[in-house]
């Protein structure tokens, strides 16, 4: 019996800025996809991009999903320095998620190298204005002249609102620190049916984005930015440090491997604490005026100052000397005594991923720091001689969680209805 496959068609280039991808596939496989077409929208001229650079974001999106379900993944060019990058990551990928087969193939009909230097120079940053990226920012300043935000990766397209919040936030951002701000639009997290390879292969994982996508299929996003401007790297920002790294969708061993042309991916603030982020942060930021607002939390509004990542970023910016309340929480210091409350219950929400994050922390609030908030100060000698075990977190999820990835993770069409109505971003 002949092996099942996926093919990408010649992309589209339509309103000189929007590359569409048609596809199509062996009949067992149409159950994993929906009725659209992956997009991507730049906001630039795409004139003179190579059909082998285009075709980079659709099948670093595929490449995964044909090597799971051991398919093979029919391309007519690609570039060769991603190729080759490409075998590296499938190399790379057991060793990160050693339950899962990677069986399926990337094949190629023709690989392109261009024939003389594409010259590299810049570089830019995936942005999302959270703790992470930030201080990427601020640590790659000199030689970055340019942030990218991809709407589609955090927030889902149809809230256009709340992304409008954030975009208007970005846009303020780069006017006060003088770089360039470029926004994609994309339904790479939607035009498959990602739930359904998560529920059979990552089943521990929210999404899979979480667990495969976001370090390759969102560094891909930005090949033809890339080519356009001759940036030599792109930098995404770690989501862990060396100490404390975690199977994650963004990975060193995966997001260092990534390259076309003459431009490389850089997995960015490895060597750095969450705290430590925080701390490269407020040099940079304390004093700024207006003050930089970091958004950590996707809720519907702004950072709901309640969830465990709310919670450790407020205790963060208040030992790294800086005040919640400029940098988009909502804080007094009489909410400490919920918050420590919350810890000795056990209903913040710690999962044991957190542990390292509040064991920094803890470290950091033994070293006597500056609080410019009064009142903290007892919170602060609490959390510095509290038992560890205090933030070993849980490994079984509550009730509501279960029955929250139970419902996300029904079968279409009664899953993709739910998640809409339970304002899932990515039905």
């Amino acid at each position: 019996m002949s092996k099942n496959w996926i093919t990408v068609e010649q992309p589209v280039v339509s309103d000189s800025s929007t590359v569409r991808y048609p596809l199509s596939c062996s009949p067992a496989l149409q159950r994993y996809f929906s009725r659209e077409q992956m997009f991507v929208s730049y906001g630039l001229n795409l004139e003179g991009v190579p059909e082998s650079i285009l075709l980079i974001p659709i099948v670093a999106t595929l490449a995964p999903v044909a090597w799971v379900l051991d398919v093979e993944l029919r391309i007519r060019a690609l570039d060769a320095a991603f190729v080759e990058a490409l075998e590296s990551v499938r190399r790379t990928l057991p060793q990160i998620h050693p339950g899962v087969e990677w069986r399926g193939e990337v094949r190629v009909d023709r690989l392109v190298e261009l024939s003389t230097p594409h010259r590299s120079n810049g570089a830019a940053v995936l942005f999302s204005g959270g703790v992470d990226s930030l201080a990427t920012f601020f640590s790659r300043k000199k030689e970055c002249q340019r942030i990218v935000s991809v709407w589609g990766a955090d927030v889902g397209l149809h809230e256009s609102r709340f992304w409008e919040d954030i975009a208007s936030e970005q846009r303020s951002f780069a006017q006060q620190w003088n770089t360039e701000i470029l926004f994609v639009r994309t339904n790479f997290r939607t035009f498959f049916r990602s739930y359904r390879l998560r529920k059979r292969y990552f089943p521990s994982y929210s999404n899979w984005y979480s667990a495969i996508q976001q370090g390759l299929g969102l560094t891909a996003i930005c090949a033809p930015l890339a080519y356009i401007h001759s940036m030599a790297y792109v930098y995404i920002a770690s989501s862990f440090n060396s100490q404390f790294q975690q199977s994650w969708g963004s990975h060193p061993e995966i997001d260092n491997q990534v390259r076309w042309a003459s431009t490389r991916v850089v997995h960015e603030g490895l060597n750095l604490t969450r705290q430590q982020k925080l701390g490269v942060i407020a040099r940079h930021v304390r004093g700024a005026n207006p003050p930089v607002l970091i958004r950590v939390c996707w809720g519907r509004s702004r950072n709901c100052g309640r969830c465990e990542k709310c919670i450790r970023t407020i205790i963060g910016l208040l030992l790294a000397g800086l005040d919640p309340n400029e940098h988009g929480f909502k804080f007094r210091a009489t909410d400490l005594t919920q918050i420590r409350r919350r810890f000795e219950t056990g209903s913040l929400g710690l999962r044991p991923l957190h542990k390292g994050f509040w064991i920094d922390i803890q470290d950091h609030a033994r070293q006597k720091p500056t609080v410019i908030v009064p009142g903290c100060s007892s919170f602060i000698e609490w959390l510095s001689e509290a038992p560890a075990d205090l933030f070993a977190g849980n490994e079984r999820l509550p009730w509501h969680r279960v029955l929250w990835q139970l419902l996300m993770s029904q079968s279409e069409p009664v899953g993709t209805w739910l998640r809409f109505i339970l304002r899932n971003p990515f039905p």
